[in-house]
């Protein structure tokens, strides 16, 4: 692999962690949080939508675009996620929301 992969390859899974980590760290509804890679971001109204977050791992965005894009999310579990756009699972009206503290991409390692 080259080095460039390796570089994208890394921004992904720590840009991925960080996403988790300012959404909370866990689904809102279940509160899963074992493996990042069952947890998805969740847009509350698709009509405001800009971006999935499936797109930036083929085109990689700058941070303060994907906090934009986070602002108008929640972090669900897969299943749960699932659930939510079946109408099976409603989303908890104290959700939590993007962290601010994590706006800056400097400001927290």
């Amino acid at each position: 692999m080259s080095k460039q992969s390796e570089k994208v390859k890394t921004w992904r899974k720590n840009s991925k962690s960080r996403i988790i980590d300012s959404m909370g760290g866990k689904c809102c509804i279940c509160s899963y949080c074992k493996c990042n890679n069952a947890l998805s971001l969740h847009h509350l109204d698709p009509s405001i939508k800009e971006f999935g977050f499936g797109a930036i791992r083929a085109n990689c965005k700058n941070w303060e675009s994907i906090v934009n894009e986070l602002r108008k999310c929640i972090l669900l579990c897969n299943n749960c996620h699932s659930e939510v756009h079946a109408g099976i699972s409603i989303i908890p009206i104290d959700a939590p929301k993007f962290n601010e503290d994590f706006a800056d991409y400097k400001s927290i390692k």
